[in-house]
């Protein structure tokens, strides 16, 4: 007699874990002609669907999110819902709410209105965080909301000064947040002070295409004052957390040591050694979890 060994079926991801592109394409059978029609007309409502605001927008209109998540590089079924990180009115126009919230978590949308109700902002692809050098890549772009229309700006692919954000140090090349510019830290298509109250916004054609002043054609100035500013960012993997994890950890290490400045060469010397860290902590994350399965 034959004896066969059984092998072990293939898994399949969980409802919970199936993306909506995955739930749609197994509702629709695909042999049937009729169906594959249904499949392309929902798919399309799906593109021209507006995630869910986690904690809801007073500038964000269902139009303008759409618009957005149409020239974000991520797919849309894959952006179920955006996450509303940082909110100046309710947390203050300050900076180191903004650093708490925001720094690691990945790509985000920063949205700013002015106090003269000019909406505008700008899409960072990486995490923000602090950094003398400009950082990001061209799937960054610039935005202005005049009424239910969105106009983008996309890199131009002139330079690479996409994103820039420093703070806390007056020999800093500029103290703030910055998308775009010369390279000598001025003339930027949008910028925000070391204190976020001020900013400004110059019509550049170097990091991104055509950007004019965001303030709008009429503006009078290219400086505004802050009115407001959220900040959105999209849901994480596992991995992600993992990674985040680990970074916060690094950062409220730092902000300890730090408190003292006879402290700050003890570390410059810890952090020396901290290359490829990362990959060790979640290595010890992952086998962690799986001690605890075992039990």
């Amino acid at each position: 007699m034959w004896l066969f060994k059984r092998e072990k079926p293939a898994e399949t991801p969980s409802e919970k874990t199936k993306t909506l592109k995955e739930r749609i394409d197994e509702h629709y059978s695909l042999d049937d002609p009729a169906a594959v029609g249904q499949l392309a007309t929902h798919k399309a409502v799906i593109a021209d669907h507006a995630p869910t605001l986690v904690g809801g927008s007073k500038m964000l209109e269902d139009t303008h999110v759409i618009q957005l998540k149409k020239n974000l590089p991520l797919h849309p079924s894959m952006q179920p819902k955006w996450l509303l990180l940082y909110d100046s009115v309710r947390m203050g126009l300050s900076v180191n709410s903004f650093m708490d919230k925001v720094f690691g978590r990945g790509p985000t949308i920063i949205v700013i209105k002015d106090t003269d109700g000019n909406v505008f902002g700008g899409f960072g692809s990486e995490s923000w965080k602090k950094s003398p050098k400009y950082y990001g890549d061209d799937a960054c772009f610039l935005f202005s909301i005049k009424g239910d229309e969105v106009k983008v700006y996309k890199s131009s692919k002139r330079n690479q000064f996409y994103m820039y954000f420093n703070h806390g140090n007056q020999y800093n090349p500029y103290n703030g947040l910055a998308m775009g510019g010369t390279g000598n830290f001025d003339y930027f298509p949008l910028a925000l002070d070391k204190t976020f109250s001020k900013g400004e916004s110059r019509s550049s054609l170097l990091t991104y295409s055509n950007s004019p002043c965001l303030l709008g054609e009429d503006a009078y100035d290219d400086i505004f004052t802050v009115g407001s500013i959220e900040v959105w960012g999209f849901e994480l993997t596992e991995s992600d957390r993992i990674n985040l994890e680990y970074e916060q950890t690094v950062r409220e290490e730092k902000r300890g040591v730090l408190k003292g400045d006879d402290n700050a060469d003890l570390y410059m010397m810890q952090q020396a050694g901290r290359v490829g860290q990362g990959a060790m902590y979640r290595a010890e994350v992952e086998e962690s979890k799986n001690k605890q399965d075992t039990f």
